[in-house]
C-alpha cells in the first residue's frame, strides 16, 4: 500500500476506547468486521490490514482471532495486540465457547422435564441456543 493509502486506513481507527480496542470507524460488513479497499478492487478485513501493517504478514494457514481475554469484545477492533494468529479449528472452538458464554449470560436457561428452555421470542435464536447448549455447534467447531 502507498503511504497515502496507509494514512487513509489509519484515519478510520479510533484508539481512544477504555477497553483498549481500536475501533474501525469505516465501512463494516454484515458480520460486524471492518472492511477497507486496499486497492481499486480488493477489499480486505480491516483487522487483517492493521495486523499486517503493525506486526507483519499473517502466518500461512492461520486466521486472526479477536482474543476476549485481552479485553477484545468487538469484531470492529483492529488493535493488533488484541489479535492472535490461530488455526481455523482453534478459531472455531473459541468462537463456540464465546457463543456458549454469551447465551448463558443473555438468556435465562433452565431445565424443565429434561428439556432446555431458552427464554427468547426469536424462534431462530432459540434454536441456535438449544444447539449450542446441546453441544452440536461446539462439536462441529472442534471437528473442523
Amino acid at each position: 500500500m502507498t503511504p497515502a493509502k496507509i494514512a487513509a486506513f489509519w484515519s478510520h481507527v479510533d484508539v481512544r476506547t477504555a477497553d483498549g480496542c481500536w475501533l474501525w470507524t469505516g465501512a463494516i460488513n454484515h458480520n460486524g468486521y471492518g472492511i477497507f479497499a486496499v486497492d481499486g478492487k480488493k477489499v480486505a478485513r480491516a483487522h487483517r490490514v492493521a495486523y499486517t501493517l503493525e506486526v507483519g504478514p499473517i502466518p500461512e494457514g492461520l486466521h486472526l482471532d479477536h482474543v476476549e481475554e485481552l479485553g477484545c469484545t468487538s469484531r470492529a477492533c483492529v488493535n493488533p495486540r488484541h489479535l492472535e494468529p490461530v488455526t481455523q479449528a482453534e478459531n472455531n472452538r473459541r468462537a463456540a465457547q464465546r457463543r456458549l458464554r454469551h447465551i448463558s449470560e443473555r438468556f435465562v436457561v433452565t431445565s424443565a422435564a429434561g428439556e432446555v428452555v431458552v427464554r427468547t421470542d426469536d424462534a431462530g435464536e432459540a434454536e441456535d441456543c438449544r444447539k449450542i447448549l446441546r453441544g452440536e455447534v461446539f462439536e462441529r467447531a472442534v471437528a473442523a
